[in-house]
């Protein structure tokens, strides 16, 4: 019997019980699911949406961009997502502006991210904005969200990601229950 997408991220907790971690690279199985923008759509606006509400302490400047954020997300649903992309943008630009800073290295220029969380609502934007036609992005805004550093495995998914899979687990079977009762309706 084929494993569907949530059966396959729950094996990827079951493996880190078993090993301790595991590489990031095993949430390539959402690549094929994010082959509908619609999916990576619905999965964009709930990442950015779990980012904005777990990061409620956030003061200055930091703090006023997640609340923004959070104000425009608030009345959006997530499982049928509709938003306005100027207002996404507007959000987009300032997250970004936020966190422009680069730093020359030996070999290239790299953006320096002093909120992780700022990044990961600034990826989920762009996506809704310019890149629903492609999976892999949805695949890295997955990695980013569950990707976590543990000092005996390093940044990987490992115990401290096993809430973040869960949640993506969960997402995908809620999505799809709400597909196939909009397809039973029809």
């Amino acid at each position: 019997m084929k494993l569907s997408v949530p059966d396959k991220i729950l094996s990827i907790i079951d493996s880190i019980h078993e090993n301790g971690s595991q590489e990031l690279t095993r949430l390539t199985v959402l690549k094929k699911w994010f082959q509908d923008p619609n999916r990576l759509s619905a999965f964009s606006i709930f990442i950015a949406k779990r980012v904005v509400h777990r990061n409620q302490k956030s003061q200055g400047d930091a703090g006023k961009l997640f609340q923004e954020a959070r104000e425009l997300l608030a009345p959006v649903d997530e499982l049928n997502p509709t938003i306005s992309e100027q207002q996404i943008e507007k959000v987009c630009d300032s997250l970004h502006e936020y966190q422009n800073d680069t730093k020359k290295l030996k070999w290239a220029r790299v953006r320096i991210i002093k909120v992780n969380d700022l990044f990961i609502i600034e990826e989920a934007f762009k996506i809704l904005l310019w890149d629903l036609g492609n999976p892999s992005s949805g695949y890295r805004l997955a990695a980013k969200y569950c990707e976590n550093y543990d000092p005996s495995y390093g940044n990987n998914l490992n115990k401290g990601s096993v809430k973040a899979l869960k949640e993506i687990a969960n997402f995908i079977m809620r999505y799809e229950d709400v597909l196939m009762d909009c397809n039973i309706d029809n």
